[in-house]
């Protein structure tokens, strides 16, 4: 029922003027019915000076509106929006349905009009589900000057979905671990956990964070305990990760990646691989009558595994992974991909996909279920 947020993230760059919004205490507009309110209960400490365990200090009392944290809350809200926008037959309404995250819009168009026409008639939809969108907030400044007051987030940064976005430069960031604790990280669990505190879902940074993946992989190897002090070497070869690390809060890159005017779009894909991992890829390329602009729009990386695989293996790997990634980028940007083209530098993969014997391995058939699905 959520969607894809890599999905959400493609989209939000692909228009003029990004526009952000979120519903006012969306958890509890949702009633819970009678039936199901009693297993939400919960007990009440009347006076915490007095004995925990006495029967008359204590009381039950039970929700009446959907929880903020159950794990079922997201998927309910998320179904009651997407019922209640279903009712609407209208381009509005499905821009809606299609880039809402839990309680959160984002989305864009590529005029002011728009903006006003989004804005209006996305207030009357929830108003009539008694549901106030809120805190709006966009790059357009005429936009953000003719909506009340009350309805602006008047912010000059903020986080979606978990990246930084600087409105007024209509730039995006990543956030990354604490940097006073990333270099005095000196075992394999302070280590794991400063690169699993690097939100990238586009994959933009994964040049510096498949370096810590490699080192990680090298501490199981060596069979290193979770709390033990590191060696020397890998001491010393996590400072210059971390070293790479800090710079990833200090780049900035542009959300809107688009051109004016009609577009003819086409999807690009770079695999390769070496002993140590296999990735991918994927640039959009825009083309209009007048200029032309291609940008990297998602990047795909995985190691190898510790058990010696071949490079002309690991070549595939790298050639399937670029398949489904180019199948998820053109299902979630919504836009008419005139061309996808797949590069592989590896001759036995090639002489692999366009071998018709039948006594393939495992690797190769895989491919040819990933090219028939795609």
């Amino acid at each position: 029922m959520l969607k894809d947020l890599c999905g959400l993230l493609l989209r939000f760059r692909m228009f003029k003027y990004a526009v952000v919004a979120d519903i006012e205490k969306a958890f509890l507009q949702l009633g819970l019915q009678n039936p199901d309110r009693d297993v939400t209960r919960f007990f009440w400490v009347k006076d915490r000076t007095m004995p925990l365990f006495n029967i008359n200090n204590v009381q039950i009392y039970r929700f009446c509106r959907v929880p903020f944290g159950v794990i079922s809350s997201p998927f309910l809200l998320a179904a009651t929006i997407d019922l209640h926008l279903r009712k609407y037959n209208t381009p509005v309404a499905t821009k809606i349905q299609d880039n809402i995250y839990v309680d959160n819009l984002l989305t864009g168009v590529n005029t002011n009009d728009e903006l006003k026409e989004l804005y209006t008639e996305s207030k009357s939809i929830f108003q009539e589900a008694s549901m106030n969108l809120r805190d709006w907030c966009s790059n357009s400044a005429q936009f953000m000057s003719d909506i009340p007051k009350q309805d602006q987030a008047n912010r000059e940064r903020m986080k979606v979905l978990g990246i930084n976005w600087t409105i007024k430069d209509d730039k995006l960031s990543m956030s990354g671990p604490k940097l006073e604790t990333l270099e005095l990280s000196s075992t394999k669990r302070e280590i794991l956990q400063s690169i699993a505190s690097i939100f990238d879902p586009l994959g933009f940074f994964s040049p510096v964070t498949l370096l810590g993946k490699l080192l990680l992989q090298t501490l199981w190897s060596k069979k290193v305990e979770w709390d033990f002090k590191l060696s020397e070497n890998d001491c010393d070869l996590w400072k210059e990760i971390a070293f790479d690390i800090k710079q990833i809060q200090t780049h900035t890159f542009d959300r809107y990646i688009g051109l004016d005017g009609k577009c003819s779009y086409q999807l690009l894909c770079f695999c390769d691989a070496s002993t140590k991992a296999y990735a991918c890829a994927i640039y959009l390329r825009h083309e209009t009558d007048e200029s032309c602009r291609v940008d990297l729009i998602y990047f795909k990386t995985r190691l190898a595994p510790i058990k010696k695989v071949s490079i002309p293996r690991l070549e595939l790997l790298a050639v399937i992974i670029g398949i489904r990634c180019l199948a998820l980028i053109e299902s979630n940007l919504k836009i008419t991909v005139e061309k996808k083209t797949l590069w592989t530098d590896s001759q036995c993969v090639i002489h692999w996909i366009a071998s018709e014997k039948t006594n393939v391995n495992i690797c190769r058939k895989s491919f040819k279920r990933d090219q028939k699905m795609h």
